[in-house]
């Protein structure tokens, strides 16, 4: 009967280095992986100048490789793009959660 509690968990980072427009799709983010692992999840977007969140949106597409991948590790590049975010820039920075809903307990 109690609400659970909202946790979220950081999995990893990312830096766009390269942005490519795609017509159908919409922009694509060139990635490196700065550290953790990016999965398929919530992803957050600040940018590199001052690391001031300003958008938050789920994760729909992670190409590792030329092919749909369900995590990148650090140190690998990836491409990512946002669901109804178009505006990456080169340098910004991703970073990637998950929400975990915690029970309470008395």
């Amino acid at each position: 009967m109690l609400e659970p509690t909202i946790k979220e968990k950081i999995m990893g980072r990312a830096e766009v280095r390269q942005t490519y427009s795609v017509s159908r799709l919409g922009t694509i983010a060139g990635c490196y992986v700065i550290d953790g692992v990016i999965i398929r999840a919530m992803m957050e977007l600040g940018s590199s100048a001052t690391i001031s969140w300003y958008i938050r949106g789920r994760l729909l597409l992670l190409r590792g490789s030329r092919e749909d991948v369900r995590e990148v590790a650090t140190g690998y590049e990836c491409g990512i793009m946002i669901e109804n975010f178009n505006d990456l820039k080169s340098g910004d920075i991703l970073e990637n959660f998950v929400i975990e809903k915690i029970a309470a307990k008395l």
